[in-house]
């Protein structure tokens, strides 16, 4: 069963929820609450943003670099997670992951909404 929106947001912003589970709930977070139906506002401006004044690149950015750094917070746990357990982390920057699994994010939700598939983003995510 689905987690409910209280539940997702408080695994987000806990400090001792595992990292895996915490980027688990930003993906469903981004499904469920934006999902196929509707058009996530930072991916929205993606088609015409040279065409936006600067302050919209403003406001856009400011979310967008909120969304990646938490998501760079969670590599770093989960680099330190997986060295603790004496595994590898890969070649990969924990910065560059996050722009990653972001790009990622939001290309699903494109993709889900143009073509109106909700598997894009699956309900059962597996860490």
């Amino acid at each position: 069963m689905d987690e409910a929106p209280g539940l997702i947001t408080a695994v987000l912003t806990s400090a001792t929820e595992p990292p895996a589970r915490q980027l688990l709930a930003y993906i469903r977070l981004l499904r469920d609450q934006v999902g196929a139906a509707t058009v996530c506002p930072i991916g929205a401006t993606a088609g015409e943003w040279d065409r936006l004044e600067p302050s919209m690149h403003l406001a856009v950015r400011v979310p967008h670099r909120s969304h990646t750094d938490w998501l760079t917070g969670v590599a770093l746990r989960l680099t330190d997670a997986t060295r603790a357990t004496g595994g590898s982390t890969g070649p990969v920057a924990p910065e560059q992951w996050a722009l990653h699994v972001n790009a990622v994010c939001q290309g699903a939700l494109m993709s889900a909404r143009m073509v109106n598939l909700r598997y894009l983003m699956p309900a059962k995510l597996h860490p």
